[in-house]
């Protein structure tokens, strides 16, 4: 028995309207293996019913360290921001506020309703939020979650004589709240997260989201063990199974042999926490800003041909994820 479904909702992505384009999923799909879409040019936006699409990933900002500029660098030119709603939805998960911000105020049409997730105070990772005009509207509300690290660094960074404006003077219903490792959060979309210590060379959290029956593990600045250092907090009990995991990436081997105790991983090191955490899709992020385009796909061919059952993509500004 099967069911034909008439997709218009597609027309907006491929950007020519076929209304009467058909696909037929067949009931039989009870385990699906996605066959009836990985030959299909438009598979990032159809699933099997049995694996119907529940959220939307969208990669504002990829970039690590600060922004770049020439080319080519069609992987991402902005700091780390990366947003997840479900399908459908108006209210957003923001992780990070780096220059990507400013990418997702021109997705908004008008007001913002979002959660916002500050992994850490490095300046690449929250430069974007004194810049985000959509908080600026009375009918916006966002909800700001940072680490405790004593005192009120948002409110002491955001101020004179560092910058005129305070975001928090915006007119919209702005809040802060700094939060504790192992912290849950309930989320205005109706998910939750909870925060992790990750190993960085400052207090760093990672975030656990878990919305719409998916799991999403966001890792952005990580440091790899090195010499008789062990993988510390619990990063391998929290990205465990997750839907995607998106983690550093920032250093291949070379740059790894001089800049171990810089708070980052290679892409080797990714791949394999992804592995041994059993880790559906890995989605390699927070690019270094020297590593172009061609760069990144040799390592990603690499990954790809070293670890074959882990399904691995590099992050790519302005290209969303659906899962």
């Amino acid at each position: 028995m099967e069911l034909d479904i008439v997709v218009h909702s597609i027309s907006e992505k491929i950007g020519r309207h076929k209304p009467s384009l058909k696909w037929s999923f067949s009931f039989a799909h009870a385990k699906c293996d996605r066959s009836c879409t990985k030959n299909c040019k438009y598979r990032r936006f159809i699933r099997c019913i049995f694996c119907l699409v529940v959220l939307e990933i969208n990669f504002f900002g990829t970039r690590g360290s600060r922004h770049v500029s020439g080319g080519p660098f069609d992987y991402g030119r902005d700091t780390s921001c990366v947003g997840v709603r479900e399908v459908g939805s108006s209210i957003w998960t923001i992780f990070d506020l780096g220059s990507g911000l400013n990418n997702f105020a021109e997705k908004l049409s008008g007001n913002v309703v979002a959660d916002f997730l500050l992994s850490h105070y490095h300046f690449d990772h929250l430069q974007g939020l004194p810049f985000f005009y959509p908080m600026d509207r009375s009918d916006s509300k966002v909800r700001i979650f940072a680490p405790n690290i004593g005192g009120d660094p948002l409110g002491q960074l955001f101020a004179p004589p560092f910058f005129p404006v305070s975001p928090f003077a915006f007119r919209g219903d702005i809040s802060k709240s700094y939060i504790e490792d192992g912290q849950e959060i309930e989320l205005l979309s109706g998910g939750s997260v909870e925060a992790f210590e990750v190993a960085h060379t400052d207090t760093e959290f990672g975030y656990r989201l878990t919305l719409g029956g998916r799991r999403i593990c966001y890792v952005p600045d990580h440091q790899e063990p090195y010499g008789e250092m062990a993988l510390r907090g619990k990063v391998l009990e929290m990205i465990d199974g997750c839907d995607l995991l998106i983690h550093d990436a920032q250093y291949n081997a070379s740059d790894f042999a001089t800049k171990a105790h810089w708070g980052h991983s290679t892409y080797d090191f990714a791949a394999e926490l992804a592995e041994q955490g059993s880790v559906k899709r890995l989605a390699l992020f927070h690019h270094d800003p020297s590593r172009n385009d061609d760069e990144i796909n040799r390592e990603l061919k690499h990954l790809k041909e070293n670890h074959p059952d882990l399904e691995i993509c590099a992050a790519h500004q302005g290209e969303d994820l659906f899962i």
